[in-house]
C-alpha cells in the first residue's frame, strides 16, 4: 500500500521490498537505473532493522544512500502522506 500511496502522491520512482529482503541482485538492478537510493521503511522494529541492513548492503556500492525518517508516531509512508 505504501508504493500505491506514494504513486498517488506523484512520487513515482518507488519500489517495495518483499518483507525486509534486499538482495545483491536487486541492488544490481537498481544500480542500472540510478546511483541514488532513498530508504523510506516502516517505523517499527522490523523496518528499523531492515533500514540498517539495507545501509550495510549498499555500503559497498558506489551508490549514494539516504534515509528518509518518518515523523514521530507515524508507522509507514502511507500514514505519513495522510498526515
Amino acid at each position: 500500500m505504501d508504493v500505491i500511496a506514494l504513486h498517488q502522491a506523484d512520487i513515482t520512482n518507488v519500489i517495495a521490498l518483499s518483507g525486509t529482503a534486499f538482495t545483491e541482485a536487486q541492488i544490481r538492478m537498481i544500480r542500472r537505473l540510478t546511483d541514488q537510493v532513498y530508504l523510506f521503511l516502516d517505523n517499527d522494529s522490523a523496518g528499523i532493522k531492515a533500514t540498517f541492513s539495507c545501509i550495510e548492503s549498499l555500503a559497498n556500492t558506489d551508490m549514494d544512500t539516504y534515509v528518509i525518517p518518518l515523523p514521530n508516531n507515524t508507522k509507514d509512508a502511507d500514514e505519513a502522506l495522510e498526515k
